[in-house]
């Protein structure tokens, strides 16, 4: 069954409850609260729907543009460091 609702605009990643059995909840470190109100992730949040947990990543911030490949950097490095 479909749970929850993750939608992206201007403002970041919002989370909608879609009226679920078991709720939607979010944690944020200690606390956790059924969302009944759309809300804004953070990098860090946990959701439960219903049995699933999902953490949000988003390591850059809501601020930074999305990567491209001339992001990418390329190195050498020893078959011992590629292999661990």
């Amino acid at each position: 069954p479909e749970h929850a609702e993750v939608r992206k605009d201007d403002a970041g990643y919002t989370l909608a409850d879609l009226r679920s059995p078991a709720g939607t909840w979010l944690e944020r470190g200690e606390a956790a609260e059924r969302v009944a109100q759309p809300r804004l992730l953070e990098d860090g949040d946990v959701l439960r729907l219903g049995e699933v947990r999902l953490v949000v990543s988003d390591p850059g911030g809501r601020r930074r543009p999305p990567a491209f490949l001339d992001d990418v950097e390329r190195a050498e490095g020893s078959e011992a460091l590629v292999a661990a």
